[in-house]
């Protein structure tokens, strides 16, 4: 058979298969249609005449960072970009806290977070107070960058740290490779362990891409998700479950520019069902950014450089994540003073004594949020402080649709001083040939008791 034949035969082949990945790709998803009509309104306190992008909620609410153009820090120096014709400052990071059912007044992080270089894309942890942003500011190749985290301790943000690893690792291989170090949005899941980021060129088509945590901490290789079409896709958010994924997209058709698609992501990469989130979310503009509230009732997304809030009540039900979530929330307190404490908090899983997590409440506030895993709905909060007597409080949580919302404050009490002696627990090594030999001193955390609070183990 004629060689040129069997290449065209092969081409032929090749293309049809191209074109059939790309139909699949393109085809339009279900478009949601709302039962009620939903309230839109832009929030004017909170925009500016400059542009404002990559919003991010905490599962509740209560807090929110988001990436400006207005300027008008020590740090900003003079406008140098340009968006859509119009001269703006390098990025900052903002942030504002709702306080009953408005928003105060946004504020800049300051200048150990913010440069004069533009930081952007923020996401924030449960309690809002850790942040995790993008920057190219300095030796990023270095220091672990281009995505970084920074604490709160007391009203005082940390000096950033890389996120390194396999993401760090994804970028320097992009320069080296001499490609474009674009990137459009990025969200990290309300567990700090799953991380999606829009990279491609600037002016050009982007793809989202996912890297997770292991159990000792190493962010994997960028991955390419699979939810990624030949289209433009940007501005990721994952929900409060890690799974529910919001995206935007010119790959999917619908009403013109970008529209917000939703879909789920798998522990193997692969996604779920898309739809396309309907009007009013969607317009022949381009639509982007959106940010859900765990419990789906508030929705916050940009149109044109603006933060617009959505009433999402009464909107379809499939527009929300599907998944149930846990979150536990307080204030931590001195028993006698009331004045807040700075402490760790230990969860750990009832009946296995397994540490769950750690979360660390603030100084000035005292307060502290965590997402806890369904499977470990029974649970129990234990603290240990210094001059303080033992805590401990389980939990057994009854799961329901949506955000399941425990308040813990946790009061602890000042140990007098018999109680200090009796609370160093003595751990003696039994050896017939031997004496008693003290391994160490411990406070004992005994599961099986579940005291509100004790003055000394049990």
């Amino acid at each position: 058979m004629n060689k040129n034949i069997i290449r065209r035969g092969i081409g032929l082949i090749s293309l049809l298969l191209i074109f059939q990945i790309t139909q699949a790709q393109f085809r339009t998803p279900k478009i949601l249609k709302h039962p009620k009509r939903i309230l839109v309104k832009s929030l004017y306190h909170l925009n500016s005449p400059y542009r404002e992008t990559n919003i991010c909620i905490s599962p509740d609410g209560k807090y929110m960072f988001f990436m400006t153009g207005r300027g008008g820090q020590p740090w900003s120096g003079k406008p140098s970009r340009r968006w859509k014709g119009k001269l703006e400052y390098s990025g900052d990071i903002w942030f504002a806290q709702k306080i009953g059912k408005k928003w105060a007044r946004p504020r800049a992080l300051p200048a150990t977070v913010n440069t004069d270089n533009g930081e952007d894309e923020p996401n924030i942890s449960p309690d809002g107070q850790k942040v995790y942003f993008q920057s190219w500011y300095g030796n990023w190749e270095q220091k672990g960058g281009p995505y970084y985290s920074a604490s709160l301790y007391g009203s005082h943000w940390s000096r950033p740290r890389g996120l390194g690893g396999g993401i760090n690792a994804f970028f320097q291989n992009r320069q080296d490779m001499g490609e474009e170090l674009a990137t459009d949005g990025a969200a990290m899941s309300a567990d700090g362990k799953t991380f999606i980021v829009a990279v491609g060129p600037y002016d050009g088509n982007m793809s989202l891409y996912i890297s997770r945590k292991d159990r000792f901490g190493r962010w994997s290789f960028l991955k390419r998700l699979s939810v990624s079409t030949m289209g433009n896709e940007r501005s990721p958010a994952l929900s409060a479950d890690g799974k529910t994924l919001y995206f935007a997209s010119s790959g999917y058709g619908g009403y013109g520019g970008l529209d917000i698609f939703k879909t789920t992501i798998n522990s193997d990469g692969s996604h779920g069902k898309i739809v396309n989130l309907g009007a009013p979310f969607n317009t022949v503009y381009d639509d982007y950014g959106l940010s859900l509230t765990a419990q789906g009732d508030e929705a916050y997304f940009i149109r044109e450089g603006d933060i617009y809030f959505a009433d999402t009540k009464d909107a379809n039900p499939e527009m929300k994540p599907n998944t149930s979530t846990l979150m536990v929330t307080g204030v931590v307190t001195n028993q006698k003073t009331k004045k807040p404490m700075g402490t760790i908090i230990t969860f750990m899983h009832a009946q296995t004594g397994q540490v769950i997590t750690r979360v660390t409440s603030n100084s000035v506030t005292g307060q502290y949020a965590t997402m806890i895993p369904l499977k470990d709905r029974n649970f129990i909060q234990a603290v240990r402080k210094n001059g303080f007597n033992n805590y401990n409080k389980g939990f057994s949580v009854q799961i329901k649709s949506g955000l399941n919302k425990v308040i813990a404050d946790i009061e602890l009490k000042p140990q007098k001083k018999e109680e200090k002696k009796k609370d160093d627990v003595i751990i003696a090594k039994k050896d017939p040939k031997n004496p008693p030999k003290i391994i160490k001193k411990v406070n004992k955390i005994v599961i099986r008791e579940c005291a509100a609070e004790t003055g000394r183990d049990h």
